[in-house]
């Protein structure tokens, strides 16, 4: 994965726009969706009171756009984070969409500080590229982020996903 990928955060509530804030600071291309029009509607406000409260470049802005749907948003994705609520019904419904919308390479990660990864990417035919993120909030201000993989993550997708995680200034270590 290049220094600067394009990256889908789903899901712009209380994490999702502060991970989209952290991807596009580190100068990636992210492309952010929430089915909630009023929520996807104020990430770029969100992301402004952020980027003020941190002080950070203005231009970080440029580098999000808002998608209307999953498909929209993943469609040329290296890495998804999802970051929807904490319900099982609701992320693997998420990661089903995404396995025929992401491309066949992009890593797929799961937001969750207590689902189970494995759970989540079982029978998926694309379950060796779902690792777990568990982002500390607020995320842009707490550098510590978890990655864990389930039990058929590819390692691979292992060391992606923390690589691009290091390179956006977080601590990323492997549960």
């Amino acid at each position: 994965m290049s220094d600067r990928a394009r990256v889908a955060v789903i899901g712009a509530g209380l994490m999702g726009h502060g991970i989209a804030q952290v991807m596009a600071a580190a100068g990636h291309s992210v492309a952010v969706h929430d089915p909630d029009s009023y929520t996807l509607a104020h990430v770029p406000d969100r992301i402004r009171e952020i980027l003020e409260l941190v002080g950070g470049d203005p231009a970080t802005l440029d580098r999000v756009r808002l998608a209307g749907s999953v498909q929209s948003a993943a469609h040329d994705a290296a890495l998804v984070f999802e970051a929807a609520p904490e319900r099982m019904e609701i992320k693997r419904s998420i990661f089903r969409e995404l396995g025929a919308c992401a491309p066949g390479d992009a890593v797929l990660a799961t937001n969750t500080s207590v689902m189970s990864i494995t759970e989540i990417a079982e029978g998926l035919t694309h379950a060796d590229r779902v690792v777990g993120t568990h982002w500390w909030n607020p995320p842009y201000l707490v550098p510590l982020v978890e990655v864990v993989p389930g039990r058929e993550t590819d390692e691979a997708v292992v060391q992606r996903t923390i690589d691009v995680l290091d390179r956006a200034g977080k601590v990323a270590v492997r549960v």
